[in-house]
């Protein structure tokens, strides 16, 4: 779908973002292709990062782990040929732990007796939407985890072969967060937590430094299995600011952030951190607590990113800042338009990667996204100027 070109690896231009270098050309990366525009870019439906499609097979009784497996494997090869990735990450478990799917609906099905609905980007069990969090049980359930292998171990099963194809040619990274992402993915959790902060700090405390230390041993086993880094999802943001204070933020997560950032780092990998929302009141925490890059840069949220670049863009590398609406909904001239303000904004001197803002995993319309793409080929060569 685009063209080929020399230069260097997918591998050297990331590391060399990553470093704050001017790579040959600025590295292209996306977190998460919604299967609306994944369709347009293969030709044919994904499985990678298809829940929906997944669970439908799994409740016709097709749902065979090592078929999917290797359609999961041959569509995330397929993206980073066809869009020219430079990163690429590896997908979540094809092997779901559940033992009976049953289809109830549109976008519902049965899991092992629970009621589950897809809303845009996550699997939730209906019935624990609106259940009251018992936090000291949370925090001993998190805490039994310690000493055990990472529960989406047949993710690593991907990842060997991922590592087996692209290892020195594309950048591979790993998910794994313990800090905030298992906190702000759980509504009626994340609302006992920043309650708690008040009103039990110690029990905070506790629950984080076990999630944290469950993703230090996820992140640590994924390196060793040959990922060059660690994506640690977060969202410590929402579009008004932090789900906290900063002071907060600075009590609670900055130390786990970089427990998990120091041990990464002593593996020999990079740690990446996504988050969307805005973040501004702790983007120099974020770099003292030891990250290498800062993805999404949540332009609707208000994020401006030449800001974040005379703030932080010297010591950390930044991805992303491309507007996700304008992808969506503007025009071709709109979408270069923002794609340009980036490269003039971010690329100079080095240190910057191209992607959307957040992702364009509830994306329908694939012309925006694959106009990025193609400038991400064509018009992304350094040197730039500011």
């Amino acid at each position: 779908m685009l063209s080929g070109g020399s230069g260097l690896s997918g591998y050297r231009r990331a590391c060399a973002a990553l470093h704050r270098e001017e790579p040959d050309r600025v590295p292209f990366f996306e977190m998460h292709v919604s299967p609306s525009v994944g369709s347009r870019i293969l030709g044919y439906t994904p499985l990678v990062n298809n829940t929906p499609l997944q669970m439908d097979l799994a409740a016709a009784g097709t749902f065979q782990p090592s078929e999917v497996e290797d359609r999961v494997v041959e569509d995330t090869v397929a993206y980073v040929k066809k869009l020219r990735l430079d990163l690429v990450g590896c997908p979540g478990s094809v092997n779901p732990e559940r033992t009976c799917v049953k289809k109830l609906g549109e976008r519902r099905w049965l899991i092992d007796g629970a009621a589950h609905a897809w809303l845009g980007e996550t699997l939730w069990n209906e019935g624990l939407r609106s259940r009251r969090v018992d936090l000291e049980d949370v925090a001993r359930h998190w805490e039994g985890l310690r000493n055990s292998r990472p529960r989406d171990e047949e993710s690593f099963t991907l990842l060997r072969r991922l590592v087996k194809m692209f290892r020195g040619r594309v950048f591979i990274y790993y998910s794994a967060d313990g800090s905030w992402g298992p906190v702000v993915s759980d509504q009626p959790l994340l609302l006992e937590v920043l309650k708690n902060m008040y009103t039990n700090p110690g029990l905070v405390d506790r629950l984080l430094a076990a999630m944290s230390d469950r993703a230090v041993e996820a992140g640590k086993a994924a390196l060793d299995e040959g990922a060059d880094g660690v994506l640690m999802c977060v969202d410590y943001g929402y579009s008004k600011g932090l789900w906290m204070p900063p002071v907060n933020f600075r009590r609670f997560i900055k130390p786990v952030l970089r427990k998990q950032c120091d041990a990464f780092k002593r593996r020999g990998g990079f740690s990446l951190l996504h988050s969307d929302g805005n973040v501004d009141a702790v983007l120099e925490d974020l770099v003292d607590a030891g990250i290498d890059a800062y993805q999404g840069i949540d332009v609707e949220a208000g994020m401006d990113l030449s800001e974040v670049k005379r703030r932080i863009g010297d010591e950390v590398c930044l991805i992303g800042n491309v507007s996700p609406v304008t992808l969506e909904y503007g025009s071709l001239d709109d979408v270069r338009g923002e794609v340009c303000r980036c490269f003039s904004t971010a690329a100079p001197g080095g240190g910057y990667v191209l992607s959307a803002s957040a992702n364009i995993s509830v994306c329908r319309r694939a012309e925006g996204f694959l106009e990025m793409a193609r400038l991400a080929a064509v018009q992304s060569r350094y040197p730039r100027r500011a």
